[in-house]
């Protein structure tokens, strides 16, 4: 199977518009497809438009990049700071002419640790070796790596002289006096707690600070028990400081030293592949591939991408990170293997930082997805398509989706998300509190808010083109009578009915179980009594199926906010000399009980504009 790329779109407004607000990095490259500048960005879409406007930004090379821009990629990272160090990776990589580059600039600081060693120590270094030890890193900022290897040595007790002064050692020096230091080079120190205590510094360096403050309040329970209380204080001022560290160093570098994750975006025979590789730690680029009228399934697309563009073995890395496995896996490992010469793992991760990476590869994929084929003129095909289907007066612009979430009947609340031209319209979402006793009644609660709602939109003249009800038949005809009630008859009401899946014998086959069986998405209609069925990867459904998932997360959010609400209102209803008035005051600036506790009276008492006297009471409250 040979898949066709297609080329991004002209930079017009329909494309400009269509970039990714998040932060990242954008390539500009001339007629010939080379690279000409590379910039970092807090907000892509601002920062690309920017060079568009017909004012300059200051810089002699502005009109230039104006001139000679061609083609714009982008690449969504996690942060602004990774943005950062992502740009100056790509401009040392592809030199543009109109980016400013240091002749003298260093490779980034790594921590190694040899094992072989009796005491390992950790050393400072630039560089990688073959000598079997053990490399974290590189930290790009050496300032934060300084403030954690302080922190460490504030922590946990190592070595830290060189080889030479450790072996020429004749008694114990200053760091051993103020305890940072066990001092193997001159006493003998157990092996087991000396290689403990590396094993923390490690956790410190990777960033689960957390896991060793823990250790640290056992081992202060440990000292409290046997009366230890100056061990105690040692520990908990460890653990002070390893807080502050935590809170002051943000992790952009990934643990995978050579991987490559890859991400898929797909509407109907439209598909948006995008590649991220990682080497030493460093997210160091990335690859986009468009294609349309495809018709192959989502496995087909990966497995034969994975042939094509590792056709050249040295751009093999040793993991690979897929969205779905495949069914040839085994083959595909096989084959990279014997063309690398060294052991490729293709696997789909769950945790850590490759799963951070495959996120951020369906990110890009998304979004270059926009970029590529979301434009105005489908919004409309889409628009005239579900008119078709539904049998509509006019072709829906404006649509509306109504969904309910409750537990058990507690905290049951209504919201209506919208879309306007196939994106959503969030200033048009609306959250509706209902009250049915602690009974669970969803035909009520659909008929109330479409009352509420359809009430007020009548009366500002701010009816939607099309109403979308999550259920099924009954949900339907309580939504019809709804508006009946109102008087009005627009707009039009539909509802979606989920996937009900067969039940499967004990018997059954496992590629049977495996597949897709069930009926598919069913819509009901006025007037129709037969639901009616679509192209499950056809653009209208999958629409529909976005808006409905919008609506199941508004809905979702709604309801937890609500009840953590309500906890914390029943809490402080408790507090002897709070009012309704006060309450509702404090509600309004407080989120939950967790913020209570991390306030201290005087700041609670700020926060909430409520007096000290009351803010005391409230902390006695939850404390106890």
């Amino acid at each position: 199977m040979t898949l066709k790329r297609i080329e991004k779109p002209e930079i017009d407004k329909k494309f400009l518009s269509s970039l990714p607000k998040s932060p990242g990095v954008y390539i500009m490259k001339d007629g010939l497809g080379e690279v000409i500048y590379i910039g970092k960005a807090k907000n892509l879409k601002l920062r690309v438009r920017s060079y568009f406007s017909s004012t300059s930004d200051g810089r002699q090379s502005f009109f230039y990049i104006q001139d000679s821009v061609c083609k714009i990629e982008t690449l969504i990272t996690e942060s602004e700071r990774q943005a950062l160090i992502l740009e100056a990776d790509l401009i040392r990589k592809y030199k543009p002419r109109y980016n400013v580059r240091l002749k003298d600039d260093k490779s980034p600081l790594m921590v190694r640790i040899d094992w072989n060693k009796d005491w390992p120590r950790l050393e400072l270094v630039r560089k990688t070796f073959n000598d079997n030890a053990e490399y974290i890193g590189p930290f790009t900022f050496s300032y934060e790596l300084r403030v954690m290897l302080n922190a460490i040595k504030a922590c946990v007790p190592l070595r830290t002289c060189s080889d030479r002064v450790f072996k020429n050692r004749v008694r114990p020096c200053l760091e051993y006096q103020i305890k940072r230091c066990p001092a193997p080079c001159c006493l003998e120190v157990d092996r087991g707690e000396y290689k403990e205590s590396l094993m923390q510094a490690i956790k410190v360096l990777k960033g689960s600070t957390d896991n060793l403050i823990l250790d640290f309040e056992e081992a202060i329970e440990k000292c409290i028990k046997s009366l230890r209380f100056e061990d105690a204080v040692i520990y908990r001022d460890r653990i002070a400081v390893l807080k502050k560290v935590s809170s002051n160093v943000v992790d952009v570098n990934y643990n995978s030293q050579s991987s490559d994750s890859i991400g898929i975006y797909r509407e109907g025979d439209k598909v948006e592949v995008s590649l991220l590789s990682v080497k030493n730690g460093r997210l160091l680029g990335a690859k986009s591939f468009s294609f349309e009228k495809v018709t192959q399934s989502n496995k087909q697309i990966l497995s034969s991408l994975l042939m094509q563009f590792y056709s050249d073995k040295s751009k093999i890395p040793r993991e690979i990170y897929l969205p779905l496995l495949l069914d040839d896996l085994e083959s595909h490992e096989e084959v990279h293997t014997d063309k690398a010469g060294f052991r490729v793992k293709i696997n789909t991760p769950k945790l850590g930082d490759k799963k951070r990476l495959l996120e951020l590869a369906k990110k890009n994929a998304r979004e270059n997805f926009e970029a590529t084929f979301l434009t105005h003129e489908k919004g409309d095909r889409i628009s005239k398509s579900l008119q078709h289907h539904f049998k509509l007066e006019d072709s829906p612009r404006v649509i509306e989706c109504i969904d309910i979430s409750h537990h058990q009947g507690e905290q049951t609340v209504g919201v209506v998300v919208c879309f306007k031209d196939g994106k959503p319209e969030k200033s048009r979402y609306r959250r509706f509190n209902l009250d049915f006793d602690g009974k669970a009644d969803d035909f009520a609660s659909i008929r109330e808010v479409v009352v509420r709602h359809l009430s007020r939109c009548n009366e500002e003249n701010n009816l939607c083109d099309l109403l979308v009800i999550d259920g099924g038949r009954a949900q339907l005809t309580q939504a019809l009578d709804a508006r009946k009630e109102i008087g009005i008859n627009y707009p039009a009401i539909i509802a979606i009915a989920k996937r009900r899946n067969a039940k499967l014998s004990k018997y059954a086959d496992v590629r049977v179980a495996n597949s897709k069986l069930g009926k598919p998405e069913r819509f009901f209609i006025e007037g129709v009594s037969q639901a009616i069925n679509m192209a499950e990867d056809s653009d209208e459904s999958l629409f529909l199926q976005k808006l409905r998932n919008e609506t199941h997360r508004f809905a979702i959010s709604t309801h937890r906010k609500k009840a953590r609400n309500s906890r914390l209102k029943s809490s402080l209803e408790s507090v002897p000399g709070l009012g309704s008035v006060r309450i509702k005051k404090i509600l309004k600036s407080i989120k939950n009980t967790k913020e209570i506790s991390l306030l201290t009276a005087a700041e609670l008492s700020l926060k909430a504009e409520i007096p000290e006297s009351l803010a005391i009471k409230i902390k006695k409250q939850f404390k106890s």
